[in-house]
């Protein structure tokens, strides 16, 4: 097990299961997760990828930087238009 990391990969696997419903707390998790251990969420970068496009863009370039778990495809294209991106009018200039 990865120094640092204090839940199993099946523990965190069974919670981002059960979390699929509700992205955002999704998304906490993982970043919380992320931000404690970036190895314990190796396996879940294309879910970062997008979560971090939507609940957190400013942050996402920080996720690219510290984690290479994820496809590179997603990032190549990483606007995400999504509802609350648009509200919050950061399609802009796109």
């Amino acid at each position: 097990m990865p120094p640092g990391l204090d839940l199993p990969l099946l523990q965190i696997t069974r919670v981002v299961q059960q979390l699929q419903t509700q992205p955002y707390f999704l998304f906490l998790y993982l970043h919380a997760l992320f931000t404690k251990d970036p190895l314990s969420t190796v396996g879940f970068g294309d879910t970062q990828v997008r979560l971090y496009a939507e609940y957190a863009r400013p942050r996402l370039i920080d996720f690219l930087r510290g984690s290479n778990s994820y496809n590179l495809e997603l990032v190549r294209f990483p606007v995400v238009i999504t509802p609350s991106a648009c509200a919050e009018g950061l399609l802009t200039g796109v």
